[in-house]
């Protein structure tokens, strides 16, 4: 947003230089983000002045350039390319030396053989504008050059202001000046005008969408004269970066840029039973925009419409049929207040964003529609003399004045030094608010109508904190308690696994949520879980996946058939949806897919439970996985603290060869939100025996159903000085018999009070045997 600082200066009369200025206001919300110069500085009075124009002639050497003689402590020439200056225009010239406001430093130069003593300035050089079509031409009119002259290079200066989107009520100057006169605690000088109408004519207005309008505020004005606006109305617009247009749009602008509240102005004669509808528009309908542009409306979308059909986009643009023109002679004027939701979707839907629909997006003041109509009429006044009806004022009482209750304990606590009640009060006062209340230890607050960011007290504690001073709150050193453990960053848990996976060489993927109906009978799937969707894009993609290693392994046979790789590694993380019942079950998973003639089950399932007792230091138990797609011996379930939380195994044979693969697939996939909870729990530590272990080795022959896991288990858990269990060799053949397999262990035994003997450890083994023998019918080898 863009303002002037001698345009502040007429609401509050502060005595803060531009850049102080700045400061504050940064201080306190409103980031002024760059601070220009505009108009000439008083060091620079003596050397940028009004000249007129004596004499004109082409340059000898140059189609397109002149050699003007001006009239500037004595006769200078000067070099241009401006078409349209005659001889008898007034133009603003400086002389060589001069440093312009826009930084360009003028000297004495010579341009094609010719001398140019200077330069004739255009409005951009004053940075009065952003680019300017030709020097600035103040006309052959002394006393009206002399005007316009004193007007436009007056010292100001262009502030532009950052807000944030809750802050609407500071994007006029009304809004930054109420912010100053708190922060400074000086009066504030409000437009107030109320002006007598002097026909008996009220607006007809019907509002039927009270919802997207709840207020909508009108007047009419007959006998207006559509004219230029006062120079000084136009400056202010121009700086602004607003084009100055005629008498009654530039009013509309100002009020915009002074009050914060859009309006817009209708040709009366134009809207048809010169009446106005506010409605949602019909299917069908279009309208052409005063920029020219027809856009097809939808009935979400909000319009002011006469009889018949629309003419202005509600709260973003005015209709090009019903605008404002030279023969324009009544005048419909509106100030409404519409629901900032609805124009915002309107806005993004007709991808149309406009000054109005910015603020009325934010939600504009609901209080101030009737105020802004009587300064517009104010503004019209002096450059016409209308009869003025009174103004219709639609309102739908959907607006309640928020009460807040202020303790000043809680903003004292929050802050973070003590405030009295009184303190906080003139501060509220200031940004008026009213007191509507007085108790012993809290007041009553009204928030005024303006601020749409405030409603509860928490919204006070920042309003009595900004304005009282962030700079003037002491530091206090926070001291808690310490608490090491808690201090330490918390593990994730998808970035700790994805850490361990990368650190293996696994490569990760991403794959599509969904699946197709071939993909069911392709993997065996399920059919009673499956989710489908009922507006699928295509058959591929019709259905949530119930498990990643579908997709994974389309992947893997991507990457086979393309790169023609022959091993593989990869994983990937996502959700899977599963219908149980009635019941939609959403689950965060791991997936992890070997490929490779190098690789076997035990691969698979050793990396599954690698990962598990990372996460955290419990048992893992295996069971028979009875899933159709996994291969019937060389699959498991994996079982983590009691829970069942994945499986590892060969992919199917019959599957393997309906991808037409050479080697056998292996996957993991794992419920990671049934383990986010174990990442970060306590970790119990023992110290270390002292004393020597005393290791042994087991083999047994057992059937082959039996998994090693079983039997690792129990041997860890059958007496307390057996520390480890690892898994060393599997054996199948002739000499174990058809049917069996043989099974080695590498037991550990360790006491934390002595040193075991061989003859203790002997009479366990002993024990444990006949205990295998008992249990899984197993035999020494």
């Amino acid at each position: 947003m863009k303002i002037t600082y001698n345009w502040l200066k007429e609401f509050v009369k502060f005595e803060l230089s531009p850049e102080a200025l700045g400061e504050l206001l940064t201080s306190i919300g409103p980031e002024v983000t760059s601070i220009k110069q505009i108009g000439i500085s008083k060091e620079n009075t003596k050397n940028i002045i009004l000249s007129k124009v004596v004499d004109i002639k082409s340059h000898p050497n140059a189609d397109n350039l002149k050699i003007v003689k001006v009239e500037a402590n004595g006769v200078k020439n000067v070099i241009t390319n401006s078409p349209n200056l005659t001889i008898g225009d007034y133009v603003i010239y400086a002389s060589a030396g001069t440093k312009l406001p826009d930084g360009i430093e003028v000297k004495e130069v010579v341009i094609r053989g010719e001398k140019s003593e200077g330069m004739l300035l255009a409005k951009e050089h004053l940075n009065l504008e952003e680019k300017s079509e030709d020097i600035f031409i103040l006309g052959k009119d002394r006393k009206k050059a002399e005007m316009l002259f004193n007007l436009y290079t007056e010292e100001d200066y262009l502030m532009e202001i950052e807000l944030t989107a809750n802050r609407s009520d500071c994007l006029s100057v009304l809004g930054i000046a109420r912010e100053i006169s708190a922060a400074l605690n000086l009066d504030i000088d409000i437009p107030s005008a109320v002006i007598e109408p002097n026909i008996d004519e009220l607006p007809e207005v019907e509002v039927i969408d009270e919802a997207g309008c709840p207020r909508y505020s009108a007047r009419i004005l007959r006998g207006v004269e559509v004219k230029d606006s006062p120079d000084w109305i136009k400056r202010k617009l121009e700086v602004c970066g607003i084009r100055a247009i005629n008498n009654i749009v530039d009013v509309t602008n100002y009020v915009l840029l002074e009050l914060g509240h859009p309006m817009h102005a209708f040709d009366l004669d134009l809207l048809k039973g010169n009446r106005v509808v506010v409605r949602k528009a019909y299917k069908g309908e279009k309208i052409t925009t005063l920029d020219g542009v027809e856009y097809d409306l939808t009935n979400e979308m909000l319009v002011i419409a006469d009889e018949s059909t629309p003419v202005a986009i509600a709260g973003i643009m005015g209709g090009e049929y019903s605008g404002i023109s030279n023969t324009t002679k009544n005048v419909f004027l509106e100030s409404a207040y519409f629901d900032p939701l609805l124009i915002r979707k309107t806005s993004k839907k007709l991808n149309l964003r406009t000054e109005s629909s910015y603020r009325f997006e934010r939600g504009t003041d609901w209080g101030i529609t009737t105020k802004a109509i009587e300064r517009a009429t104010e503004l019209i006044l002096l450059t016409s003399s209308p009869k003025i009806s009174k103004i219709t004022d639609k309102y739908n009482n959907v607006f309640k004045d928020k009460l807040i209750k202020v303790d000043p304990a809680f903003i004292s606590e929050r802050i973070g030094m003590g405030l009295s009640l009184k303190e906080i009060e003139q501060i509220l006062k200031r940004l008026q608010f009213s007191i509507v209340s007085r108790e012993k230890n809290f007041i009553e607050v009204k928030v005024p109508s303006f601020r749409n960011d405030v409603s509860k007290q928490i919204d006070i504690v920042e309003e009595v904190a900004r304005i009282y001073g962030y700079n003037k709150i002491p530091e206090k050193a926070f001291k808690p308690q310490v608490d090491v453990r808690n201090l330490l960053p918390k593990k994730d848990l998808y970035w700790y696994l994805r850490e361990c996976l990368l650190s293996l060489g696994i490569t990760e993927t991403y794959n599509y949520s969904f699946i197709g109906e071939e993909d069911i009978k392709k993997f065996m799937l399920n059919e009673s879980e499956l989710i489908r969707l009922k507006n699928p894009l295509s058959e591929d993609i019709s259905i949530l996946r119930s498990y990643l290693f579908v997709n994974l392994l389309k992947c893997v046979d991507y990457n086979v058939k393309s790169v023609y790789k022959d091993r593989l590694k990869f994983f990937e993380f996502g959700k899977t949806f599963k219908k149980i019942d009635d019941n939609f079950l959403e689950s965060k998973n791991l997936c992890v897919a070997f490929y490779g003639k190098e690789f076997n089950y035990y691969d698979i399932s050793g990396l599954g439970e690698y990962l598990l007792n990372r996460i955290a230091s419990k048992e893992v138990k295996y069971e028979k996985a009875h899933l159709p797609f996994l291969h019937p011996i060389n699959s498991a379930l994996f079982i983590f603290d009691g829970n069942r939380v994945g499986f590892a195994g060969q992919i199917h044979p019959e599957i393997r060869q309906l991808f037409e693969l050479k080697n056998d697939i292996y996957v993991l996939e794992l419920e990671t939100s049934k383990l986010e909870n174990y990442l970060n729990k306590e970790i119990r530590v023992e110290r270390f025996s002292r004393f020597p272990p005393n290791t042994r080795d087991l083999s047994v022959v057992v059937l082959k159903s039996i998994l090693a896991k079983d039997l690792m288990n129990e041997i860890k858990n059958f007496h307390e000085w057996i520390k480890e269990v690892k898994f060393v060799d599997i054996f199948e053949g002739v000499q174990v018999g058809e049917g069996r397999k043989s099974l080695t262990f590498s037991i550990t035994f360790s006491n934390s009070e002595r040193t075991l003997t061989d003859n203790e450890v002997n009479d366990i083994m002993q024990k444990l045997i006949a205990d295998l023998k008992e249990k899984f019918n197993a035999e020494l080898r």
